[in-house]
């Protein structure tokens, strides 16, 4: 058993009364811990965040979205010191590795999953008025962090992507968005999808921007899936069709590969890391229009 397992068995234990009979498989986490355990008859995923804050959020969120059959419910909420667990249930299966392993049906229930998420309210667009002023000021927040040798190349993204921002549908209520829908976060057993997991991303957001990672590698959805998920998501004001939202995904990199030289920069990550090569590829595939 490694450590972060025996802290988090002793957590299962210390803060929630269950004691951890066994052990199941789970995928991989970049930014957490987790365990999921068999305590007496039922199962249980017990997480936890990088941040205090995040774990607070997460259970947050998973209260709110108490009402979607296929996310884990929230079962418990620990804080000590500077760290949070969150008790959950378990989402059946393994993270999914490629779309190319579901059937059609169930692209279309992921998508009609998607959009009961997404009717889901949230607060605010993080204390701002509309989806477009989100993105405006974090967007210049990014620039004023990045530095090093490609500050260049990210200035002039930056340019683009607020001459091109106008493109973006915009919106004066937030939604829930998970940030983070990627094959990692959606669970299936069997070639058959079973609903989504980690929430700790979740923020007020616009719908349009949780397609951003189902469009970038490593695995990503084709048109015909694309098409197959929209069937299920159903029409929404903001899109016409399948190419509108690759179009859309296209100018989300600008922004998305300015966050992540941002990330890099104050963490002091250089060059020859391929998280940063990743967000620089970001902006240099956009095209101006």
């Amino acid at each position: 058993m490694k450590d972060e397992q025996k802290a988090l068995c002793d957590a299962a234990s210390r803060n929630f009364g269950l004691v951890v009979d066994s052990l199941f498989e789970t995928g991989e986490s970049f930014s957490s811990d987790v365990i999921r355990f068999r305590s007496g008859s039922k199962q249980y995923v017990l997480k936890r965040p990088f941040t205090q804050a995040k774990a607070i959020s997460e259970y947050r969120w998973l209260e709110r979205l108490s009402c979607h059959p296929s996310v884990p419910k929230a079962l418990g909420l620990s804080l000590e010191k500077q760290v949070g667990y969150v008790l959950m249930s378990v989402i059946p299966g393994m993270p999914l590795k490629t779309f190319d392993t579901l059937s059609s049906g169930c692209l279309v229930r992921l998508g009609q999953d998607m959009r009961l998420m997404h009717s889901v309210p949230a607060p605010d667009f993080e204390g701002e008025g509309s989806w477009r002023e989100l993105l405006r000021k974090n967007i210049q927040r990014y620039i004023a962090t990045i530095n090093g040798p490609d500050l260049g190349v990210a200035q002039r993204a930056c340019e683009q992507f607020l001459h091109q921002i106008h493109t973006i549908p915009d919106a004066n209520s937030a939604v829930a968005t998970q940030f983070d829908l990627r094959t990692g976060n959606v669970m299936a057993e069997n070639g058959i999808y079973q609903g989504l997991i980690d929430f700790e991303s979740m923020r007020g957001g616009h719908p349009s921007m949780d397609f951003f990672k189902l469009l970038t590698g490593p695995a990503v959805l084709s048109l015909s899936q694309l098409e197959c998920l929209l069937d299920g998501y159903g029409p929404a004001g903001w899109y016409s069709d399948a190419k509108a939202i690759v179009d859309l995904v296209s100018l989300y990199q600008v922004y998305h590969g300015l966050a992540g030289l941002a990330w890099c920069s104050k963490r002091g990550i250089g060059t020859e890391n391929a998280f940063y090569r990743q967000n620089l590829a970001y902006l240099k595939t956009k095209k101006a229009p």
